[in-house]
């Protein structure tokens, strides 16, 4: 059995809390942070369902500023 190429490989899905968790946000900063079009928003599964692709919480994470991250020389 032969596996298939990782590109190929759905994209898992992440339930608010799960990308609660992850970045370390609550609910109320996730949903400003969106309104001002600096997170990604969720794809509808449902009527009342919504997920996050976990590769676009990745990528949003891996652009976040960190803290002691600055571009000044000593």
């Amino acid at each position: 059995m032969t596996q298939r190429p990782q590109e190929d490989s759905p994209d898992r899905s992440m339930r608010r809390h799960e990308v609660e968790l992850r970045c370390g946000l609550s609910t109320n900063t996730i949903y400003r942070k969106m309104r001002e079009g600096t997170f990604p928003r969720p794809q509808r599964v449902g009527a009342r369902a919504a997920r996050w692709p976990e590769s676009e919480i990745e990528r949003w994470l891996s652009e976040r500023p960190r803290a002691g991250d600055d571009d000044r020389e000593e």
